[in-house]
Order: structure tokens, then sequence, then C-alpha cells
């Protein structure tokens, strides 16, 4: 299945893609939110499985939530994690109707724990989607 990862540090996508790519995940990189809605764009032409998107709450041209807010009712599948710093101007998640919340990964994370949440296996989530092992 393959998984879309939406982040502009070069270094923490490399890791996250090799990661993914190691456990038998066709993998999609994006380092803008432009280049990630022309992808999710000829995802939702050409429907596919998709396991998730892995995309950073901020970058230079948009923000995690407003993709999710665009696409994740016309994607249908695949969890939405958002890579988050409380210190970045974090905004409340306003939810869309009919379509999961995102879940939000607090950095730093473990790849590991990256993995469980990507295939579901995580021990608890919150009722706000915060995801935390503390």
């Amino acid at each position: 299945m393959k998984v879309v990862v939406v982040e502009d540090d070069e270094d923490l996508c490399i890791e996250l893609v090799d990661y993914l790519r190691r456990r038998y995940r066709e993998v999609v990189a994006c380092d803008t939110v432009s280049a990630a809605r022309d992808v999710l764009r000829e995802m939702v032409a050409k429907p596919e499985p998709l396991a998730g998107i892995v995309c950073e709450m901020t970058l230079p041209d948009g923000n995690g939530i407003d993709l999710h807010s665009e696409f994740a009712a016309e994607l249908g599948t695949g969890r939405w994690l958002l890579m988050c710093n409380f210190t970045d101007g974090f905004r409340p998640y306003e939810p869309v109707p009919n379509v999961p919340r995102p879940l939000f990964l607090d950095k730093p994370f473990s790849l590991d724990d990256l993995d469980e949440l990507l295939v579901d296996t995580w021990p608890v989530i919150n009722p706000l989607g915060y995801c935390s092992r503390g």
C-alpha cells in the first residue's frame, strides 16, 4: 500500500521514506503542499490502496490541516498523520463532517511509533487525536 510523505526537511524526509520502504511500502515523497496536492489529485482520479499520509503540520506553502480538509473525504481511505511540534504555532483542528480526524504525532517520535500508527496498532489515541507514549 502507498504512503505519501509531505516534509520539507530533506534529511527527515529521506529518513522517513527509507524507513517506510524497508517495511515494504510504496512511498511518494513531496516537499511542498503544492506537490502533495498534485499527487493526491492523481490518486483521487485513479484510486489505489492508500496506507496513509504522513504530513508535516507547517510547511512554507501551506499546512497539513488544510491538506487533510481538502482531500480526506475524496481519498476515503488511509490514515492521516500530522507531524507537529506544539511550538509551531499550532491551531485547533476543526472537524470535517463525515471524515475521520487526522492524528497528531508530536515530534520527536520513533519510526516504530510511526509504523504502528500506519498499521493501526497504536495502543491509545486520546479523543483529540494526539498520539503520545507519555
